[in-house]
């Protein structure tokens, strides 16, 4: 099969995957958030008037350069930080100021990714006994099950399940971040949110872990709120995209939208809707993707 052809299939499948989506209900509601932080006696303004549904199934991805917010929404969207203003829904229920087990049970349900694995695990802690914590926690199995549930977890991302006996300082970043995945499904969960999951790895086990990331969503029926920069992953991550600029979303597009091939200033990628439909913020985005020059012709996020 051609690229051009096998573009066209990804495109007609992510197509088909939305279409089927928007017929579940809102699993994960963000209601008109505000976020303003203090700092040195001010108010810091984060986010502001943030919406955004996510469905059963689905992957959507927040992009947008440093200091666009996009984290601050992460952080709300799994209660680490409490909106200023607005609403977090899961299932049409508000749990924006859940506290105690209703907030534990939240957390089952909705597991963050964070973009270093190297700070996300207590060097002293065998990967074993980092996922049989949620395991507990949860009350996910028996400690009889644990070992057995263990292996599984880690064959679940690629690994061998002699790595529970591995410190995280015996690990590659790429191997961690498969531990710091195989966690957060430990719990179970129906949605995971991915704050720059990938950014912090070589562009090779980037496209590893990726290509996991589609198996397990697809195996598993897992609904995905992907945080990233780069709009080249966010389009193999997500059939809708929304991007973010000071702290507000400025526009929504599908990742069909964005297109392969080369426009006037030499980009990787295009913005394929009409001229009066597009964003110039979302072009200046697309015109920073990165290019690869090994091997020939081979770009990040093909």
């Amino acid at each position: 099969m051609s690229m051009d052809a096998k573009l066209r299939s990804a495109e007609c499948t992510a197509a088909a995957v939305q279409a089927a989506c928007d017929q579940n209900p809102p699993l994960l509601a963000l209601d008109r958030l505000r976020k303003v932080y203090r700092a040195q006696g001010r108010a810091v303004m984060a986010v502001e008037d943030f919406s955004l549904e996510l469905r059963a199934g689905e992957s959507v991805s927040v992009v947008g350069a440093s200091g666009a917010g996009k984290s601050s929404v992460a952080a709300m969207a799994v209660l680490l930080e409490r909106p200023t203003e607005g609403a977090v829904r899961y299932r049409g229920v508000d749990v924006t100021a859940v506290r105690g087990r209703q907030l534990k049970r939240f957390r089952q349900h909705v597991q963050l990714v964070g973009q270093d694995p190297a700070c996300a695990f207590d060097p002293r802690w065998t990967c074993g006994k980092s996922l049989a914590e949620p395991l507990r926690n949860f009350g996910v199995c028996t400690r009889e099950d644990e070992p057995e549930r263990i292996a599984a977890l880690l064959r679940s991302v690629g690994l061998p399940p002699a790595f529970a006996d591995r410190l995280p300082g015996e690990l590659s970043g790429g191997q961690l971040q498969r531990v710091a995945i195989a966690r957060a499904l430990a719990a179970d969960p129906e949605v995971l949110v991915l704050d720059e999951a990938t950014s912090a790895l070589d562009v090779t086990v980037q496209e590893e872990v990726l290509a996991l990331l589609g198996r397990l969503r697809a195996e598993r029926g897992l609904a995905y709120l992907a945080i990233n920069h780069n709009l080249a992953v966010a389009r193999r991550m997500s059939e809708r995209i929304v991007v973010m600029r000071q702290g507000r979303a400025v526009d929504e597009l599908a990742s069909a939208d964005i297109a392969r091939g080369t426009d006037d200033a030499g980009a990787a990628f295009r913005d394929a809707r009409p001229a009066d439909e597009r964003c110039a913020y979302t072009d200046e985005l697309l015109g920073s993707v990165l290019t690869l020059d090994e091997p020939r012709g081979k770009r990040l996020g093909r």
